[in-house]
């Protein structure tokens, strides 16, 4: 058979292998962690035995929160979620995904406050990723249908909302009790610099942005969501979700909102932008910049002030009027002598947040602490308890409790005033309270700072230096000055643009950030200034008591049992049947592909395996594959991998072919570092390949071509007619630029990164006279030369903007290549150059379509060729 249509068989196992690759990344327990589960009305729960208080919490109140969400988008359909929660991933976060089932995945860490403001994290951030599940599995029955055929990632809500939309329903969701990022006014002061600097986004380019710009999307959506639900109610908020199930076409999401409220998103948006206008003035007083970044963060102490580049989690001190790097750290706490930097260190591939602690010549890690001060040989920090925070006082290694971790509480900013005093923020029903406490006695007063939202704090003697916004109205943050001798506080400042997000005081001088659209700067401003010539609102504050009375949580009984059972072992079964094949399309033919796909997954996804079958139509092939993995022996990964396929094509019709294959992994902070496999074909062919697959520098592009998967690329090959190649690639990358160089040699075919990269084209080519062709272009039999390439990323977020699709990365490989090529009679040098545009990621997949200008030289002459290419 021709060389083309050997290749038509193997297009559905492509597809197929496409089809469950997105899962969760990692596992999400450590080995031997026993795991167990619950069930309630609407969600089986996974999570460890160590748990047991945050999930009877969750069991609590999962069903209610479920119910109450249901009836308020307006839905009918009832749905059942599984629910992970982990401990060994000590990050704020959680995920719904769809792939390879509905899971919604809670990681018990609760490493800002300030991130989704609520002192209840684990009602927040399930109510967030819940709203997920829900909102994308509103479907039609016939998207029902089609989910059960392909799998819970196949729903229309995937295609038609744009990422405001999908991230706007859970913010204003996590809002709608009274916390969350729609009533912080920190937050809405974003929204309130953009339309100041004339940045405001439209909502066209919101619904491209996906993870850059600091997030937006979130922002945006959560309180564009918030809007339209006060203005027209959540019965119309609903229906959008039931509209975009209709839909089976993408970019419809505008008639879907015109449909539903009867008006365009434009007129909308544009009502909706007027609710942040704001009145600035220039800063009456001078201000000195000290550093301009992404992301910039402050921390003073009585013997110095520390700026942290939040976005390279970079400190430097500012000393003798310059910056002096000290170390990599997301936070820093010193007290001139010792130091402490807050990292995230990894542990058996999990991540741990703490701190870093450097003192007296030694290095300690302080794990699960949030923030901290130093004293000497005292510490006074906040230590993170799952979803709940503590504040701990130590003292040369001996450490007492002076507040109690509490589910409705968080504690933040914990500051020494003098040997005995001490100050920090308590978060109560998402409002501030400002303590005072001996660290001896354990005594405490508060004061209730609940109309304004604390973002920093900062201590001078018996003075608290504190940024504030206010709750009412726009603002952009003012600069608090709260007297622990008068118990008052004064509010100093200007609406100007910028505003106060943090302080830090030093000497003379006040230290602020500044934070713009695309930036945010660290200023330095006089301190009496501040006082005399800003305007100033005082206020008395008399100290009250709070209730601490410890939590007590109902005696429920959780009944558990052991989550390795047999529903684990095949979670996922997937039926598709009868779709035409995607890339047989391409050449205009239609074939049928009917396959069964089996996978599962431990709950400590130590081990999984998954098989997979096809029926190609109207070739009569039968295809198979199975594979397991197994990652238990950290950082090990081990894949083996059996296969075949029986065709009535090819040169033995009818013969059963089998396969082998067998990879090993090696793994650094869940990235695969090094990669070795061998594959072996019955009776044809057997091959090595070996790479370095992490990242050479931050700047490395990873692209969808596997011959550029890392900075070192061998592979070795060899037939059964003892035909062989051989080829590598090196790949140097600096600054967003990557430059390689590749070479092959052997007697059979070597595929260059460029026919890799087009094997299907589209367009018609001219070539030379009698040159065999397959998958585009044959390069031939001979030794293969070497060539450079150089990969450019481009600032492009998306394609079409309404689409709400993210493309990771879109950019260009540029190179060179030549190549002698021998045939029966003739020996020819061939020259080439190229240049591809390619993007990534759609729905969790490579783009299949790249476009690509050739211009080549052979000696018959020049010529040049454009076409459409796949990144398979």
């Amino acid at each position: 058979m021709t060389e083309q249509k050997k290749k038509y068989y193997l297009s559905p196992i492509i597809f197929g292998l496409l089809l469950p690759l997105s899962l969760w990344a990692g596992p999400l327990f450590h080995r031997s962690t026993e795991v167990q589960e619950v069930s309630t009305k609407h969600f089986r729960i996974l999570y460890a035995s160590s748990q047991t208080n945050t999930v009877a919490r969750l069991v609590s109140m999962a069903d209610t929160i479920y119910e109450e969400w249901i009836n308020r988008l307006g839905l009918s359909k009832t749905y059942r979620f599984l629910v992970i929660i982990t401990p060994d991933i000590e990050i704020m976060n959680g995920m719904f995904t769809s792939l390879p089932r509905n899971t919604i995945i809670l990681y018990e860490y609760l490493s800002d406050p300030m991130l989704v403001p609520s002192d209840d994290a684990l009602k927040a951030l399930f109510t967030h990723e819940l709203l997920h599940a829900i909102s994308l599995s509103v479907r039609t029955a016939e998207w029902d249908f089609l989910s059960f055929l392909m799998g819970d990632f196949l729903s229309p809500q995937y295609v038609q909302l744009p990422w405001w939309m999908i991230e706007g329903v859970t913010v204003s969701g996590e809002s709608a009790s009274g916390h969350g990022r729609v009533n912080s006014p920190s937050h809405r002061a974003i929204l309130i610099q953009h339309l100041l600097e004339n940045r405001f986004e439209a909502y066209s380019d919101v619904a491209q942005i996906r993870y850059g710009k600091g997030g937006y999307h979130y922002i945006y959506g959560g309180f564009f969501s918030d809007y339209l639900q006060k203005k027209y109610g959540w019965e119309k908020y609903g229906e959008l979700f039931k509209v975009s199930a209709t839909r089976f076409w993408p970019y419809s999401f505008q008639s879907s909102f015109q449909r539903v409220y009867g008006t365009s998103i434009d007129k909308e948006w544009a009502s909706f932008r007027s609710n942040f206008l704001l009145e600035v003035v220039p800063l009456p007083i001078e201000e000195k910049l000290l550093k301009e970044g992404k992301s910039l963060s402050l921390r003073s102490t009585k013997n110095g002030l520390y700026i942290i580049d939040r976005e390279k989690d970079k400190v430097y001190q500012w000393k003798n009027q310059k910056l002096v790097y000290l170390g990599d750290g997301e936070d820093v706490a010193s007290d001139g002598v010792a130091i402490a930097f807050r990292r995230i260190r990894f542990k058996e591939g999990k991540p741990q947040d703490g701190f870093v602690l450097y003192q007296n010549r030694k290095k300690t890690f302080l794990p699960h602490v949030r923030d901290m001060d130093i004293q000497g040989n005292r510490l006074l920090m906040v230590k993170v308890d799952g979803f709940e925070s503590r504040l701990v006082f130590e003292d040369n290694g001996l450490s007492k409790t002076l507040l109690e971790a509490h589910p409705y509480r968080q504690y933040l900013f914990p500051r020494f005033v003098d040997d005995q005093r001490f100050v920090c923020v308590i978060l109560i029903t998402n409002r501030p309270y400002l303590g005072v406490g001996n660290v001896e006695s354990g005594e405490m007063t508060f004061y209730d700072l609940s109309a304004y939202e604390i973002t920093s704090l900062a201590v001078e003697k018996n003075k608290v230096w504190l940024t504030l916004f206010p709750r009412e109205g726009n603002s952009l943050g003012r600069i608090g000055l709260f007297s622990l001798e008068e118990e008052r506080l004064d509010v100093f400042g200007v609406e100007t643009s910028g505003g106060f997000y943090q302080i830090g005081v030093f000497d003379t001088h006040l230290y602020v950030i500044k934070r713009y659209a695309e930036k945010s700067q660290c200023v330095s401003i006089k301190k009496d200034e501040v006082i005399s010539k800003l305007p100033r609102k005082e206020e008395k504050k008399e100290s009250l008591a709070l209730d601490f009375t410890p939590y007590q949580q109902e005696n429920l009984v959780l009944h558990p049992s052991s989550a390795r059972k047999f529903s684990d072992q095949l979670p996922a079964v997937r039926i598709p049947l009868f779709y035409p094949d995607p890339i047989a399309l391409l050449y205009g033919y239609i074939f049928w592909d009917s396959s069964l796909f089996l996978y599962n997954e431990d709950p400590l996804q130590e081990n999984s395996t998954y098989i997979e079958l096809h029926y190609l139509s109207p070739w009569q092939t039968m295809t198979w594959y199975g594979e397991w993995q197994n990652r238990y022996f950290y950082p090990f990964s081990t894949f083996v991998g059996y296969g075949g396929y029986l065709t009535p094509l090819g040169p033995e019709p009818g013969n059963l072919v089998t396969g082998f294959s067998y990879q090993w992994d090696v793994s650094f902070r869940e990235r695969v570092a090094w990669r070795n496999a061998f594959q072996f074909t019955q009776g044809f062919s057997f091959g090595y390949t070996t790479s370095l697959v992490w990242a050479i520098s931050q700047a490395y592009l990873s692209t969808p071509y596997d011959i550029f998967q890392g900075p070192l690329f061998l592979q070795a090959y060899v037939d059964n007619s003892k035909n062989y190649y051989t080829y590598g690639n090196l790949v140097y990358s600096t600054k967003g630029l990557s430059l390689g160089i590749l070479g092959g040699w052997g007697n059979v075919s070597f595929f260059s990164p460029l026919d890799t990269l087009r094997n299907y084209t589209v367009l018609t080519e001219t070539l030379p006279e009698n040159s065999p062709t397959y998958w585009g272009r044959s390069l031939y039999n001979g030794v293969v030369g070497t060539h450079g390439f150089w990969i450019l990323p481009l600032s492009v977020e998306a394609g079409y903007k309404h689409f709400p699709v993210y493309f990771e990365s879109v950019g260009a490989v540029v190179g060179s290549y030549a190549l002698l090529l021998s045939r029966p009679n003739t020996l020819r040098e061939f020259y080439g150059a190229y240049v591809q545009i390619y993007a990534k990621w759609l729905l969790g997949y490579v783009l299949p379509l790249t476009t690509l200008w050739e211009y080549q030289y052979t000696t018959d002459g020049w010529y040049t060729s454009l076409g459409i290419a796949s990144s398979f």
